[in-house]
Order: C-alpha cells, then sequence, then structure tokens
C-alpha cells in the first residue's frame, strides 16, 4: 500500500495585520507565513510544509490535545474587506487516487468549497455511465 502524499498552500491575500496575524497561527508549526508586496501591498500566503496536507488541526500544548483549527473564524477576524483567502490542496496515493480540495473565505464569515470529486456529479448531464478515476 502507498503513502498519500498532498501538497497544499493559499493564495495570496491582505490581512488588517501582518504581525497579529501571524501571532495567531504561531501553534501551526507546519505554515510558513510569507510576506510579498505587490502594487504597494503586503499580501500574505500561507505555504504548508509537511506532505500531510494543510493542517486543519493543531496540538495545544496547554491542552494537550489536538484542537480543530477554525480557518473561517481566523480569516473573519483578519481578513481585509474585498480580500479572499483561498486554501488549495492536491494529492495522491500513487495512482490509485488523485485527491483536490479548494476553501474560499472572506471576512464576512462566508465561505465556498469544492472538490474535484464534484466533477462525477456535474458529469451526469453529459451521460449516465460514469467511472471513477481510482482503483
Amino acid at each position: 500500500m502507498a503513502n498519500y502524499y498532498e501538497s497544499s498552500r493559499t493564495n495570496y491575500f491582505l490581512v488588517k495585520d501582518i504581525e497579529e496575524f501571524t501571532k495567531e497561527l504561531e501553534m501551526i508549526t507546519s505554515l510558513r507565513v510569507r510576506v510579498e508586496n505587490k502594487n504597494g501591498k503586503d499580501y500574505v500566503t500561507l505555504l504548508c510544509d509537511n506532505e500531510n496536507g494543510f493542517p486543519f488541526d493543531a496540538y495545544d500544548e496547554t491542552l494537550e490535545d489536538y484542537i480543530e483549527i477554525d480557518w473561517e473564524g481566523i480569516f473573519k477576524k483578519h481578513l481585509q474587506d474585498d480580500s479572499v483567502a483561498i486554501i488549495t490542496g492536491t494529492g495522491s496515493e500513487r495512482l490509485r487516487y488523485i485527491r483536490g480540495y479548494s476553501y474560499a473565505f472572506n471576512n464576512k464569515g462566508e465561505t465556498v468549497f469544492l472538490q474535484l470529486d464534484d466533477i462525477y456529479k456535474m458529469a451526469q448531464s453529459l451521460g449516465t455511465d460514469i467511472q471513477k478515476a481510482e482503483y
């Protein structure tokens, strides 16, 4: 059996205060915060440093347990108006299966989600014999 490996990151987005945003993410050790100046604005991106995918939980030393990361709450608190943060990941277990997903967040607490497997439902308008790309 093969292992699942995932690459993941975010797009570039604007936050209200880079220092406060970075401080909130300190316990998530698998993420690197990168800042890039574009057109006079400091944009932030989150780069995932492991092959396990984007972190949706983190170890809390105070609780001595894993806690769920509330990305919707974090982005709601830190994103500038009209800026959208998008988490994207894709991975595979060799050719057994290939997965991908994206989440988009704004500072109003609104979120949209899609995954590559959504294509199977969408393809039903084209025909009825649809086999999955996996074994």
